[in-house]
């Protein structure tokens, strides 16, 4: 639910998805032009829209910006 209502929001570039066992991550990228603090009020209020659909117990969403500065050239897993 949560993917449906980011898709909605203005200027949303791409939306990435990755789910394991009670944890699910989403991200979000915005075009330049998107103002860093419309993004995440945009993001809340979808968020708040969905919110009564969580099963019970789960844990409001937390938003982070990230900026690819802040990653490694390389990732990696080794399972």
């Amino acid at each position: 639910k949560l993917e449906d209502e980011f898709k909605s929001i203005s200027n949303v570039k791409k939306i990435e998805s990755v789910s394991s066992f009670n944890v699910s991550t989403l991200i979000v990228e915005f075009y330049e032009s998107k103002e860093k603090s419309d993004a995440i009020n945009d993001l809340k209020t979808s968020i708040d829209s969905v919110q009564s659909d969580f099963p019970d117990g789960t844990l409001f969403p937390v938003i982070q910006q990230i900026s690819p500065t802040d990653s490694p050239i390389y990732t990696f897993s080794v399972v």
